[in-house]
């Protein structure tokens, strides 16, 4: 099925082109920015995309830095959250978009975050699909494995330290299915054996272990993955984890302006996480969102972690019931 949205480029004031697809809002209605996360692109949007389409809602959902028809860089430092909300602010520009929500699932809340931080003027509202507010400052994974296997008994982001490594882009390429499966599980619990402990990931990836994967994914849905993870590669994917493992998000210079102490989000906010997310789990989001966004509506669906794919007409309905309740649409003229 065509997608209602078109394909369009654009450069950002730094110089990246970024892909994305475009839809344009009717009249009344706002904009949704959708922002991916690992390892996907603009793909997983597909039934946010027809549903708000067909409701007359705009879209800018970019294939993000380091994915698809976007470019690629292999430096960690060039996917820092200032300077990726930066491009982010350039797309809307370059359309001309007005009264816009940034929706993020992922790693896409990373610069969902920052343009909550350094651009919230730009918005109207903020959904976080999965990961709640994250600055990333302050992490170096070295520190946070051994507290998180006090705290939980396993080390929770156990397979970051795999994809932190240099030569896991070549490992993981190489072996695409079975990242594929591993990622996409039929059964979340599997993420509690092979994703959480540190060096399970890096064994059954190796290996070339293969699972069931979920049942909202068709055969299709594999080779779109396949086809763009084959011609783009996974270096500028992986950058996200070696920029967070490695503490560089803190090299820009702003610390003392996005003190999670300081910031302070007074623009709607909705989250939704899966219960059966067993790697950002949702009890970990709550207290720090409700310390930092005014006006926070929290909910919890019974699913994996990849909730606008598990459950898209409970999301797409629910955020149209958000928007609605916080007035962000405007009347139509006569």
């Amino acid at each position: 099925m065509p997608s209602p949205a078109t394909t369009k480029e654009t450069v950002t004031s730094r110089g990246i082109k970024y892909s994305y697809r475009y839809a344009a809002a009717q009249a009344g209605k706002p904009t949704l920015l959708l922002l991916h996360g690992f390892p996907s692109t603009s793909h997983d949007w597909r039934h946010q995309i027809t549903f708000f389409v067909a409701k007359g809602f705009g879209i800018v959902a970019p294939d993000m830095l380091g994915y698809g028809g976007t470019d690629k860089p292999t430096d960690p430092l060039d996917y820092r959250g200032y300077l990726m909300s930066r491009d982010l602010v350039d797309i809307l520009d370059a359309e001309k978009a007005e009264r816009v929500i940034a929706i993020g699932h992922d790693w896409g809340t990373m610069p969902t975050t920052y343009l909550e931080t350094l651009h919230q003027e730009r918005f109207i509202a903020f959904a976080h699909l999965a990961v709640g507010f994250n600055l990333g400052r302050g992490f170096l994974l070295e520190k946070m494995l051994p507290l998180f296997k006090q705290m939980f008994g396993t080390e929770l982001f156990g397979y970051w330290a795999f994809f932190n490594k240099e030569e896991a882009a070549g490992i993981l390429e190489k072996n695409i299915d079975s990242m594929y499966d591993l990622l996409f599980p039929k059964d979340p619990a599997l993420w509690k054996t092979y994703m959480n402990p540190l060096g399970a990931a890096d064994t059954f990836i190796t290996e070339g272990k293969r699972v069931e994967t979920a049942d909202y994914l068709s055969a299709e849905d594999r080779e779109i993955f396949r086809e763009s993870f084959s011609k783009g590669g996974l270096t500028g994917p992986l950058s996200y984890y070696k920029l967070a493992s490695r503490g560089l998000q803190d090299t820009d210079g702003l610390g003392e302006q996005l003190s999670n102490d300081k910031v302070k989000v007074t623009k709607p906010v909705l989250y939704i996480g899966g219960q059966q997310d067993y790697i950002c789990k949702p009890e970990m989001q709550k207290p720090g969102m409700e310390k930092i966004c005014e006006d926070l509506q929290f909910e919890v669906f019974d699913c994996d972690h990849w909730i606008q794919l598990a459950l898209p007409d409970r999301v797409n309905a629910t955020i149209e019931r958000w928007i609605e309740a916080k007035g962000l649409e405007l009347e139509r003229s006569a």
